[in-house]
C-alpha cells in the first residue's frame, strides 16, 4: 500500500519537465501520485508522458470525453493527503488566491480538503510584480505553503529570483509537510543527544537504488516535443528555442536516487547497510563522487552520517550601480574546505555561496547568494533542514541604501558620497530561528584582540562556537592556502598552528563533534 497520496498539479511554465522528476522521487520514496495539468502545461510536456509513468489518467480538462470520472475535481482533490503544484505560473497563483475556478487544477484547489504546497517559477520581474506577492501573501495566509523560488539565470537569459528550487528539496519539504501530519512518531525525526555517533544501522539501502533509469524512465523522445503554438499561451515566460527543452542528459541516471528519505521513516527492516561513502556516490545531489586517492580521509568518514550541514561561503557583492560594487577579499576557501571534510565524512551538505575564487568541491549541493539579502534569503530558505549551520561567509557589513539604476558617471565629481545601510544579520538571525538541537557556528575575522572580540561575538549572536583568525598574520586569512584560528565554544579554547586549510576544517569538525556530544 502507498505511504501517501499525491495530487500533482502541473501549470505551463518553462520548467514543467522538472515536473516528471518531481513525480519520480514521489514514486520512488513509496507515494502514489495521481497528475493534473493545465492546458498550457500539455504544450511543454505530453499527458502521455506522466500516463506512462504514473500508469492512471492524467486530467486536463473536466469535461473532456475520455475522463473516466464526471466529478473529477472532487474525487481527485479528497483523495490526496497532498495537492502539490510543480511548477506553478503567476497566472495560476493568482487563480487560486481569488478564488477562480475556470480549469481542472484551480477547481481542483477549491475542492481540496488537503495540504498544499506551492513551487512557484516564472521570470523574475513577474515574481516580484506586487499583484503577484499579494497573491502569494493571501495564499499563505490561507495556509498553502510556498516552495519559494531561487536566484540564478533563467531562461530568459536574465539573472534573478525566480528558478524553480532544486526537485529534491521540493521533494524534501513535500515530505515534511506529510509527515506533520501523519502517525509517524515523533522520535523518528528527532536530533539524539549524542547525535554524532556511528549510526550505520540508521542508514538502509533501498531496493534497487542502482538500477539503470533506462528500466524506470522509458520515455520516447516525441513525448517531450514543445508544440510550436508555445509562444501563443500567456503563461510562458519566454521563447526560448525547442533544444533548450530537452530532458538534460543527467536524467540517463536514476532520477530516483537524488532524493534520500530523512533518518528511518521509510526504511526496510532487512535492508542492507550502506556505507558513508556509498552514499555519497550514488546521491544525485552530489556534484561527482569524492575521490579515495584525493588523501583527504583521514577520519572516521561515519562520525557525520545523519548531519545535514548548511554552510555560507565566499564574499558578497553590494551594488553601487550595475557596474560597480563593495565587496571584500574573501576566497571562499576555507569554508568549502569546511563543506568538503563534512562531506567526507558523511554528512548531507548544502552551501550558500557568494562570490569565490574557487571552485566549490566534490560532494556538495550548491545554492548561489551573490548578495548580503540573497545570500540572508537562501539561507533563510535551507535553516530548517539543516542540523549544524557553519557561517564562513564574509557577509558585507552595509550596503548602498540607494544603488543607482545607472552607472554612476565622474565626469564634474571630484568626491562621491555613499549613503550606505546595514545588511541582514545572518548570524543573529539564523541562532533566533534555530530549531531544538541545532547548532550554529560562527566565523570572526580579526585584525587584532582577536580572542576577545571573538567571544563578544559569541556572546552577543548567542552562538555554540566561533571560529576566529587574525587575517593580518602571515599565512593566515583571505584567499590563503593555510590558516592559523583559535576555536571557542563552551567546552574551552583551542588554538590551531598554521596549518592546511583542509586540515584545519577536520580540526573544526572534530570540536563540532565533540560540542554535539554534550
Amino acid at each position: 500500500m502507498a505511504k501517501f497520496r499525491v495530487g500533482l498539479g502541473v501549470c505551463g511554465g518553462i520548467a514543467v519537465y522538472k515536473a516528471v522528476e518531481v513525480m519520480r522521487l514521489l514514486q520512488k520514496a513509496g507515494c502514489e501520485v495521481s497528475v493534473a495539468m493545465t492546458r498550457h502545461a500539455t504544450e511543454f510536456v505530453r499527458p502521455l508522458t506522466f500516463r506512462a509513468l504514473t500508469g492512471g489518467h492524467v486530467i486536463v480538462d473536466d469535461y473532456d470525453p475520455q475522463n473516466p470520472d464526471p466529478i473529477a475535481h472532487v474525487n481527485f482533490s479528497q483523495n490526496i493527503d497532498l495537492f502539490l503544484i510543480v511548477p506553478a505560473t503567476a497566472n495560476t497563483i493568482a487563480k487560486l488566491a481569488n478564488g477562480i475556478a475556470d480549469d481542472f487544477l484551480s477547481s481542483t484547489y477549491l475542492a481540496c480538503t488537503a495540504p498544499v504546497m506551492i513551487a512557484p517559477a516564472m521570470n523574475t520581474t513577474m515574481w516580484e510584480q506586487s499583484a503577484t506577492q499579494r497573491n502569494i501573501e493571501q495564499l499563505k495566509a490561507d495556509g498553502v505553503r510556498f516552495v519559494e523560488p531561487i536566484a540564478g539565470e533563467l531562461a530568459c537569459k536574465t539573472v534573478g529570483t525566480g528558478k524553480l528550487e532544486d526537485v529534491e528539496n521540493i521533494v524534501e519539504q513535500a515530505f515534511e509537510l506529510l509527515n506533520s501530519g501523519s502517525q509517524i512518531s515523533d522520535d523518528e525525526f528527532q536530533i539524539p543527544d549524542s547525535r554524532f555517533q556511528n549510526r550505520e544501522e540508521e542508514i538502509p539501502r533501498s531496493e534497487g537504488e542502482v538500477q539503470n533509469s533506462e528500466d524506470e524512465i522509458q520515455t520516447t523522445e516525441d513525448e517531450f516535443q514543445i508544440s510550436d503554438s508555445r509562444s501563443e499561451t500567456t503563461e510562458n515566460e519566454s521563447q526560448i528555442p525547442e533544444s533548450e527543452f530537452q530532458i538534460p542528459d543527467s536524467r540517463s541516471r536514476n532520477a530516483e536516487s537524488e532524493f534520500q528519505i530523512p533518518n528511518s521513516t521509510f526504511q526496510n527492516a532487512g535492508a542492507e547497510v550502506e556505507t558513508a561513502e556509498e552514499a555519497n556516490l550514488k546521491s544525485g545531489i552530489w556534484n561527482q563522487p569524492i575521490p579515495p586517492e584525493s588523501g583527504i580521509w583521514n577520519r572516521d568518514s561515519e562520525d557525520l552520517v545523519g548531519e545535514h550541514f548548511l554552510i555560507t561561503v565566499g564574499g558578497t557583492r553590494e551594488a553601487i550601480d550595475p557596474v560597480r560594487f563593495i565587496s571584500n577579499h574573501s576566497s571562499g576557501k576555507m569554508g568549502f574546505a569546511v563543506a568538503e571534510a563534512a562531506a567526507v565524512r558523511g554528512a548531507k551538505v548544502t552551501v550558500v555561496a557568494g562570490v569565490t575564487s574557487v571552485e566549490p568541491p566534490a560532494g556538495v549541493h550548491v545554492v548561489k547568494g551573490i548578495s548580503a539579502q540573497e545570500m540572508f534569503d537562501a539561507v533563510m530558505r535551507e535553516l530548517p533542514r539543516a542540523t549544524v549551520f557553519v557561517g564562513a561567509a564574509a557577509v558585507a557589513d552595509y550596503a548602498p541604501a540607494n544603488a543607482a539604476d545607472a552607472k554612476i558617471k565622474k565626469e564634474g565629481r571630484d568626491t562621491l558620497t555613499l549613503e550606505l545601510k546595514k545588511t541582514p544579520d545572518i548570524l543573529s538571525e539564523v541562532s533566533k530561528r534555530r530549531k531544538e538541537g541545532q547548532l550554529v557556528v560562527g566565523f570572526a575575522a580579526e585584525t587584532n584582540d582577536v580572542v576577545t572580540y571573538a567571544r563578544i561575538k559569541m556572546g552577543k549572536k548567542n552562538l555554540d562556537m566561533v571560529v576566529a583568525n587574525d587575517v593580518s598574520q602571515s599565512g593566515a586569512g583571505f584567499d590563503s592556502d593555510t590558516n592559523i584560528a583559535t576555536v571557542i565554544s563552551k567546552l574551552g579554547t583551542v588554538e590551531l598552528p598554521l596549518m592546511p586549510k583542509r586540515q584545519m576544517a577536520d580540526r573544526i569538525l572534530d570540536e563540532i563533534v565533540k560540542l554535539g556530544n554534550t
